[in-house]
């Protein structure tokens, strides 16, 4: 099995480096590149390019720090320092499932690559969800998102399945998106779907990915 070894970044998005020589764009950065920019370039023009960065920047930064407490709260680990009390409230939203449905933790932030797609990505976590092998996916929303982006959402976690399933050799059928919400109390936070259907979606996808 490879060995991540770094990140490396050029025009087209993020690169992983592996210890054989192997360098694979990221899903996000094949699925970015692919998707429908319209709605996007919208906002951008509508609120400037430089606030839209800006406030793109921040969004980045605290689903980071979200997710580092979910990660460390699946390890049954302390942050040192502890997080701010805006973070811990988004994570928060999501710890009860975590709590009612998670019975096994197999790994958490775990590099994963096919050869055969020429991708790479890191999971959140792999878990045993609702008596199920899932692949966990933590996401943060100022709204409840448009289906085009859950869409988005659950090829990637089809592309990371089949990753792990070339990887391990075992099937991956399911999996889990776990959203907090900034703006909204919503109590529908939780995705739970059988993956087999959007591995051929994934890989149609994929193939639109020409970088």
């Amino acid at each position: 099995m490879k060995k991540f070894i770094r990140h490396e970044y050029d025009d087209v998005g993020r690169i992983y480096v592996f210890d054989d020589g192997s360098r694979y764009y990221s899903v996000t950065t094949a699925l970015g590149n692919t998707k429908d920019q319209r709605f996007l370039e919208e906002w951008k023009s509508r609120i400037g390019r430089e606030r839209a960065k800006a406030l793109t920047d921040i969004a980045c930064e605290t689903g980071t720090d979200m997710h580092e407490i979910l990660e460390y709260y699946l390890k049954k680990e302390e942050l040192d320092p502890p997080p701010n009390k805006y973070i811990q409230n988004l994570a928060n939203q999501i710890i009860p499932f975590l709590d009612r449905n998670v019975s096994r933790v197999h790994a958490t932030e775990m590099p994963v690559y096919s050869d055969d797609l020429m991708l790479a990505g890191t999971t959140d976590a792999i878990v045993t969800y609702r008596n199920k092998i899932s692949v966990l996916d933590f996401k943060t929303a100022k709204k409840i998102p448009k289906i085009e982006w859950v869409n988005d959402y659950l090829l990637q976690l089809a592309i990371y399945a089949m990753m792990l399933e070339e990887m391990t050799g075992k099937p991956i059928h399911y999996g889990t998106l776990l959203f907090a919400y900034k703006q909204v109390r919503n109590p529908n936070r939780e995705i739970f779907v059988q993956l087999d259907r959007y591995k051929k979606k994934a890989r149609d996808r994929i193939a639109l990915f020409t970088p």
